[in-house]
């Protein structure tokens, strides 16, 4: 069950935002449901966060590095097709570095239904249209219409445009429904181990 939560971390930092009671206390980092929100966004929308806790949204870059320093280190990827079939991935080990190091990914420990499309960024910077820090000559953030670890490009893209079946360019979850699908329901979410 989804209900608004306010978490005081020990640092002191505090973040609003969704969470979900079932078995384990998750707290919600992204989600999309319908479209409602422009995912192709600059760097500091990234990093602050966007979007409204009622649809979609993005919980910032600085949130989820604050989240995951405090130990919300295991990720839970929920993603339903358009046939309403849910898949999911979970991923044991889940940090991002901070903005020096422009939130480098850290990520594995797989585990799920969905297949390992998150192995070909670990390790990769986070860009955005107005911030390039990909693998290629190109830019990843521009080309694939969202902002994301993008390597050279992507196998996941969970902020690419809602709807969007060109090729790579919408949610993509490649090792499920590949390139040319766009994911109808996708939500990102972290809880301590």
């Amino acid at each position: 069950m989804d209900y608004y939560c306010t978490l005081q971390l020990t640092s002191g930092y505090t973040i609003s935002t969704i969470c979900n009671q079932g078995i384990h206390h998750w707290v919600l980092i992204q989600r999309r449901v319908d479209g409602s929100e422009n995912f192709w966004r600059n760097w500091a929308d990234y990093e602050n966060g966007f979007g409204s806790q009622e649809s979609e949204f993005w919980l910032g870059n600085r949130n989820i590095y604050e989240l995951t320093s405090d130990n919300y280190r295991y990720l839970r990827i929920e993603m339903m097709d358009h046939d309403c079939v849910w898949k999911y991935a979970e991923y044991s080990m889940f940090f991002i570095e901070d903005a020096t190091n422009k939130y480098r990914l850290h990520i594995g420990g797989y585990s799920g239904d969905a297949q390992d499309s998150m192995w070909f960024h670990n390790g990769m910077f986070f860009s955005t249209y107005d911030s390039d820090n990909d693998l290629t000559t190109s830019n990843c953030g521009q080309k694939r219409r969202g902002g994301w670890w993008y390597n050279a490009c992507h196998k996941a893209n969970l902020n690419g445009e809602y709807g969007n079946t060109d090729n790579s360019n919408g949610i993509n979850w490649y090792y499920w429904r590949g390139f040319y699908y766009s994911m109808k329901e996708v939500r990102m979410m972290v809880r301590k181990p």
